[in-house]
């Protein structure tokens, strides 16, 4: 794999002190804190095997090909994973490490797998997506910036760039609808009309807005809330 640093390391925890001894009433609330953060992980956790084990299933009743990371030491999450039809770029973060990046590898043998670092709290596709073809939408942050400069680093091909002022905006999920029909879902005007103006340079295009607003809150996009799938269905 190729590997490319796209990043700033995340700044230190400090330690409060009150006269040179830990606060008593901090240390209180902190060991409360600690059991309620326990907590809400173990919910997180339950949840989150809960929607791996339904979307296994499904992808299972459409007889597609599920690859299952069983390290225990590898961690992957999809808004790491950015496919560009050509190759994969996997994000090395908070929520991806290395070992998580060499099954992307092994599962998809046919295609150049490269990484990206990428600093917290951001996901790769948190800043980007593919417009087209061969059309890289991508955000104008520092970060962003710095991913798609490594990204154009470590590829062997050549990719049109939309950049939109605003990062969050850049994840879209395109489509190609039969032999013609470009579609384009994207986050609404209402959202960031600035970026919105933007997506209307697109030639030929069916621009969909969707508002996210609201999972959003919960850190997800667009691209993280779908699965696309290339497959002719039977009826």
């Amino acid at each position: 794999m190729k590997e490319m640093v796209a990043g700033l390391e995340q700044p230190g925890r400090r330690q409060e002190r009150l006269n040179g001894r830990e606060n008593d009433s901090a240390r209180h609330k902190g060991a409360s804190n600690k059991k309620h953060k326990g907590t809400k992980l173990e919910f997180e956790q339950q949840l989150f095997v809960s929607q791996v084990a339904t979307v296994k299933k499904v992808l299972e009743e459409l007889k597609l090909r599920v690859f299952e990371v069983t390290d225990e030491k590898a961690t992957l999450d999809g808004s790491d994973v950015f496919f560009t039809g050509r190759e994969f770029f996997v994000g090395i973060s908070k929520w991806t490490n290395h070992k998580g990046a060499e099954y992307v590898a092994e599962a998809f043998k046919d295609f150049t797998v490269s990484i990206v670092h990428v600093p917290e709290p951001h996901h790769l596709k948190s800043f980007c997506s593919m417009g087209g073809p061969s059309t890289i939408i991508i955000g104008n942050s520092e970060v962003a910036q710095k991913a798609i400069k490594a990204m154009e680093q470590l590829t062997d091909y050549q990719y049109d760039k939309l950049s939109v002022p605003d990062d969050a905006a850049a994840n879209c999920i395109y489509a190609r609808v039969g032999n013609k029909c470009n579609a384009l879902v994207h986050r609404t005007a209402d959202e960031f009309p600035e970026s919105s103006k933007a997506f209307k340079k697109l030639p030929d295009y069916t621009l969909i807005p969707a508002s996210c607003t609201e999972v959003a809150k919960l850190g997800a996009s667009l691209s993280s809330c779908s699965i696309l799938i290339n497959k002719k269905f039977e009826y």
